[in-house]
């Protein structure tokens, strides 16, 4: 039995109405195929549920090196960072999109953790639900992808999906700014040292700070057409035009009118309150959907409101404001990387932040 066979099988299966396609159990083979339905002797049952009896399908299942089928994505819109430069404020906009799909996680991290890797493509793939006939592209945003040396091997496991489509977004932002942003993002969260603690050329903020060698990883798998290099300042201040060059990037309807294009995504606010109250409120884990519906009953709405709305008092994370002179070392480390970010990906850090480099 080969991928494409034709044949004819009797057993009941209930019809999708939607589009027509539905998973048969050939239990002749002992396989689960997804399977294309061609055509079908229709029946009612006694309680008058409708029912095949018969049907002509064609098989669709994964051959060895094959990596999905009908049902599951091929063509992917990835966001690939940089981090803290604006990437869940974009996710969340574009998962408003009807022809784009969104996983069930934001950031799955499929090709840059080991772990999630060795469970194979078809684990990466059952993160969409995905439908032929409304979906063109599946969307996710994995910072981690665009954080080499830390975490390697990204561009080179894609490229090995051959059957696969990429199309990628990456955010820049202010390289001070975005160094500043991730270590107080670090500092919330318990693991990043004060700027008081020093660092060198080589920690991760700097790396990955060092847009145009990030960039270098994928171009070297990847044709430079494939990636679109956009800014946080135009995200922020042009999301209607920014978000359409990411749809006529992806190929999906660009005309699509996005809403709440003025909401910011994890905002600086939320740093002035206790970590343990931005996991609670923000967490998308559906055990802690109860605990959440329980302290409103237990604290009323305005009290628990309060607590989310970042309104307690500063809380005292360490130093993560750059002085003058750590800027220009800064400067110092990843100032060719600027110079190459202008020349290779055309963003110009002088014209845009008045980085003169």
């Amino acid at each position: 039995m080969r991928c494409g066979d034709r044949f004819q099988v009797d057993l009941a299966a209930i019809v999708d109405d939607d589009d027509m396609e539905i998973g048969v159990i050939l239990f002749s083979h002992g396989l689960k195929a997804d399977s294309k339905l061609t055509r079908a002797v229709l029946g009612r049952n006694n309680d008058g549920c409708l029912w095949i009896w018969q049907m002509n399908v064609v098989l669709d299942m994964p051959e060895r090196g094959d990596v999905g089928s009908a049902t599951q994505p091929r063509k992917f819109l990835i966001i690939i960072g940089a981090m803290k430069s604006g990437t869940t404020t974009l996710f969340r906009l574009l998962a408003q999109h009807p022809e784009i799909a969104r996983p069930r996680e934001k950031e799955p991290g499929f090709f840059s953790q080991d772990e999630r890797w060795a469970k194979g493509v078809g684990d990466y793939q059952s993160l969409w639900e995905w439908k032929p006939r409304r979906h063109k592209v599946a969307l996710e945003a994995t910072t981690g992808y665009t954080k080499f040396p830390f975490e390697p091997q990204v561009p080179e496991r894609m490229s090995t999906l051959t059957d696969c489509e990429f199309r990628f977004v990456y955010l820049v932002r202010d390289p001070f700014k975005r160094i500043e942003s991730h270590i107080l993002h670090g500092l919330h969260r318990g693991w990043n040292k004060s700027l008081d603690a020093g660092f060198d050329g080589n920690s991760y903020p700097i790396e990955i700070t060092r847009y145009a060698k990030q960039l270098d990883r994928f171009t070297a798998y990847f044709p430079k057409s494939s990636i679109l290099v956009a800014t946080l300042d135009e995200l922020n201040n042009q999301p209607a035009q920014l978000l359409r060059r990411v749809c006529e990037h992806a190929g999906v309807d660009p005309d699509f009118n996005f809403e709440k294009t003025d909401q910011v995504a994890n905002p600086g606010t939320r740093y002035r309150r206790a970590g343990w109250v931005n996991r609670l409120s923000e967490s998308r884990n559906p055990v802690l959907r109860p605990v959440r519906r329980f302290a409103r009953w237990l604290l009323g709405n305005r009290r628990v409101d309060a607590l989310a709305s970042a309104k307690p008092v500063q809380v005292d994370l360490g130093r993560n404001k750059l002085t003058d002179e750590e800027r220009q070392r800064v400067l110092g480390y990843i100032g060719e990387d600027l110079k190459r970010l202008r020349s290779e990906y055309g963003v110009d850090a002088k014209a845009l932040w008045g980085i003169d480099v």
